[in-house]
């Protein structure tokens, strides 16, 4: 995903909407079809973040071992998964990206 590229790589201030559809193969009128601001694009990178942390945390619940046996797994797991997948460290990211300032990739409804 070019979005999610361009987060991982630039942060929330550096991706701009026009870098993000100049690298991709969509049209304008495409990209602002699905992704109608560059907050909503953050958005779903962080729910896709945070729906893997809750995976994560699911099935180390199911282990049958420690809490800090769950903590390693989860940590583990979810270090393993950024590694290789550019969405998820995206997402991963913007949660922690001080230009998103007052969470508004967080916040739901229009951006």
């Amino acid at each position: 995903m070019v979005a999610a590229r361009a987060f991982d790589v630039r942060g929330y201030a550096g991706a701009t909407m026009g870098a993000i559809i100049g690298a991709s193969s969509l049209s304008k009128g495409a990209v602002y079809f699905h992704f109608p601001s560059k907050v909503s694009i953050a958005r779903d990178l962080v729910a896709g973040w945070l729906g893997a942390v809750q995976e994560e945390i699911e099935v180390a619940a199911g282990e049958g071992v420690s809490a800090m046996g769950q903590l390693r797994s989860v940590c583990g797991s979810l270090a393993g998964r950024i590694g290789g997948d550019v969405a998820l460290r995206a997402g991963m990211k913007l949660t922690l990206d001080l230009a998103v300032g007052d969470g508004l990739a967080f916040r739901g409804g229009s951006g």
